[in-house]
């Protein structure tokens, strides 16, 4: 459109971004191999290897494990690192991957080499993110990938129609093939997060691989200990052989060379990579009192240019290192601290007292209708603890009063009113 914007605005988050979250961006791994999924180095086994030994450390240090397995954490304090007992940090991890090849590299390789097994021992189960699940994608999975303590063996919940033998869900490549839809994905996305689910709220610990992009990265809700890690691997670009990619960047550098000012093409490339990072992010801070960590695994989070196109909460917290040790560390600290303030689930020592004294709440919703013609309806919802109104519903404040004391709301005179009293 063309449009000059001369003043961008962003909003600081709801929570406070000292406390709640932790971001740290690692260029290596526990061995000291380079963590950097680029595509001269992604085909790597060794960097396979160190991403997946950097996840199983994650999880070990979550269930209050160092890489011996001893229970004890080095922490930092005022007198230098101490030896304590690390509290366990109970909750789901989500990662995510630049692509599904890339996920899917990976996960053949950890199964080869045994530390899938592993991280399943660690997290309970490991789930896969289908691939129909890819916004976009025209070979949507066959089946769900899941894998827990009681087989070592990937579980394979086929669909009715298939018949592929495939070891990651892809389908096959005939034309015209119309075996699934869009229902069949949805349907089969909300069955990988209602189990992803389900294990978290039950044993307090899940796995889930992703892709950015993805529906699970924009889509789905991780509150609490559903989403108390998020893992990112790598930068996510648009293939860069796509000719409306190609068409993108050129029509950009041709407009850059016209009027200064403008984004390039290799700006935008990158700009579009980390909105999608971005957005998975988000999937680890879900309301004012939610708290958890995120891992940027990939050595391009540590340069100025990736880390200026980042949310604005995530930079102002943002530490970078290339010791994992001290990284996990600094984790661990977070965590107890966490713990301390907020609980598992996301409280508050006040909100814990408040729920105790009034476990009672009784909602009123108001519904103020101009005429039976009329599209607009507005809605208001009044909450009161039961120990303020001692459980008479005559101590709520009437509908027309309440209505009148909303800021900004029109009241016409023919308006009817509606109410309804719920206890939950």
């Amino acid at each position: 459109m063309k449009l000059p914007f001369p003043i961008e605005l962003e909003s600081p988050h709801v929570i406070d971004t000292t406390k709640q979250v932790w971001v740290h961006a690692l260029d290596k791994g526990p061995s000291g191999v380079s963590l950097n999924s680029n595509f001269q180095n992604r085909d790597s086994p060794h960097y396979k290897d160190e991403l997946g030994a950097s996840i199983l450390a994650i999880h070990k240090s979550m269930r209050g494990l160092d890489n011996n397995g001893s229970g004890r954490w080095v922490l930092g304090g005022p007198s230098g690192p101490q030896r304590e007992r690390a509290v366990p940090l109970s909750g789901g991890v989500l990662v995510f991957f630049p692509s599904y090849a890339l996920m899917e590299a990976a996960y053949s390789r950890w199964k080869e080499t045994n530390l899938l097994s592993r991280l399943t021992e660690m997290a309970g189960e490991v789930i896969v993110e289908p691939r129909g699940a890819l916004k976009g994608s025209s070979k949507p999975s066959k089946f769900i990938m899941s894998q827990n303590r009681s087989s070592s063996n990937v579980q394979k919940k086929k669909d009715v129609a298939s018949s592929s033998s495939s070891s990651f869900g892809k389908a096959p490549s005939t034309p015209g093939s119309t075996h699934t839809d869009n229902a069949d994905d949805e349907a089969e996305l909300k069955g990988i997060v209602e189990q992803f689910y389900d294990a978290v709220d039950n044993k307090g610990k899940c796995l889930l691989l992703a892709v950015c992009r993805g529906k699970v990265s924009e889509g789905i809700d991780f509150r609490d200990k559903r989403g108390r890690v998020v893992i990112i691997t790598g930068l996510p670009y648009s293939p860069f052989k796509d000719p409306r990619v190609k068409l993108k960047k050129k029509h950009l550098d041709e407009r850059k060379v016209a009027k200064s000012g403008t984004l390039s093409g290799e700006e935008w490339y990158l700009q579009s990579a980390v909105r999608a990072v971005n957005q998975a992010i988000g999937r680890v801070i879900r309301h004012s009192k939610d708290y958890g960590a995120i891992f940027l695994l990939d050595s391009r989070f540590q340069t100025s240019k990736v880390i200026g196109e980042l949310s604005g909460w995530v930079r102002a917290g943002l530490k970078r290192t290339d010791q994992f040790g001290t990284a996990i560390a600094s984790f661990r600290e977070f965590a107890s601290k966490a713990i301390e303030l907020y609980g598992k689930n996301g409280q508050t020592k006040d909100d814990k007292k408040t729920s105790e004294t009034s476990p009672l709440v009784v909602r009123r919703e108001l519904t103020i209708r101009a005429d039976e013609t009329s599209p607009l309806v507005v809605r208001r919802e009044l909450t009161i603890r039961a120990d303020e109104i001692d459980g008479k519903e005559e101590s709520f404040v009437p509908p027309d009063r309440l209505l009148t004391q909303a800021e900004g709301v029109l009241v016409p005179d023919d308006a009817t009113f509606s109410s309804e009293f719920q206890a939950s």
